[in-house]
């Protein structure tokens, strides 16, 4: 038995012959039917539901940015580039000082306080924006309905602006790695 599992463990790809993970997708389908409401009520609903899906998405694509850096070696090799090509040596070395500036730039946007939480994002507030579209029509939950759409835009805004924090340093680090990687190719 126990050779069985350790020649499918021998068999499977790991380290740098491991296929790249599947990006997450952004759109999930709806697990609930859209609560009833205003037009201004169920985007917003949508909203604050997308939120959570775009963090987790953003930052599953750092994950993957640092993963390929590290399961390339791509340090290294500018390292020996440099080393094999005196004449090109400086232009090795700017681009790895670039791309240690991006990874170094991108993993402490990851690794810092983010205005939502990283886990949940906005599931909470969905949550109360769900229950409160869902209470019916009394002076009591038209109070709940609008704190609910304050807390809901509130977490939507939060959570986009540190999409777009981490999506653009995304960028600028998968810019530097496809410019490391044809620069060697061409090395």
């Amino acid at each position: 038995m126990v050779g069985v599992v350790l020649a499918t463990l021998a068999g499977s790809a790991t380290g740098a012959d491991a296929p790249p993970p599947e990006e997450p997708s952004t759109q999930q389908p709806d697990p609930l039917p859209l609560p009833p409401g205003t037009p201004a009520d169920q985007a917003l609903w949508k909203a604050t539901r997308d939120a959570t899906h775009e963090v987790v998405a953003v930052r599953w694509k750092a994950n993957a940015l640092h993963l390929q850096v590290r399961n390339t070696t791509v340090v290294a090799r500018l390292n020996a580039a440099a080393k094999a090509d005196p004449a090109a040596e400086a232009r090795f070395v700017d681009i790895r000082t670039r791309l240690g500036a991006a990874q170094a730039e991108n993993y402490a946007i990851y690794t810092e306080r983010w205005p939502v939480d990283t886990t949940r994002v906005c599931q909470y507030p969905l949550l109360y924006l769900t229950s409160a579209m869902n209470s019916g029509e009394s002076p009591e939950t038209r109070m709940a309905l609008a704190e609910a759409r304050d807390g809901a835009k509130k977490c939507v805004d939060q959570a986009r602006s540190a999409v777009a924090r981490m999506g653009r340093s995304n960028a600028a680090l998968s810019a530097v790695l496809a410019e490391a990687e044809a620069a060697l190719q061409k090395s």
